[in-house]
């Protein structure tokens, strides 16, 4: 039993002396989707390249569709003001026309 608990010691002590301290790896961050509207101009900012997007009014009628170019991508848009709800891939977002 000695020699047991006496290898077990000698083996956790060489593996401790070749170990260096590391910090731990930062889980990488994921960019956060930004929707947001200035004079009929639709700014999408973080979603990946090739995302569906859909505008639909509030009474759920598709106004507007593309598919995002890059993750800073600028719509021009002709819509009426009002409320829309905004689908870049599967988040959803409100935005205001005025």
């Amino acid at each position: 039993m000695k020699h047991i608990l006496l290898t077990i010691l000698i083996s956790m002590t060489l593996g401790l002396c070749g170990a260096t301290a590391q910090e731990p790896a930062e889980p990488a961050k994921a960019t956060e989707l930004t929707v947001s509207m200035a004079d009929n101009i639709l700014y999408v900012i973080g979603a990946p390249m090739g995302s569906e997007l859909v505008i639909k009014n509030m009474l759920g009628e598709k106004v507007y569709q593309n598919t995002t170019k890059n993750e800073k991508d600028t719509f021009y848009l002709n819509l009426k003001s009002g409320f829309y709800i905004v689908k870049v891939g599967n988040t959803l977002k409100k935005v205001i026309i005025k």
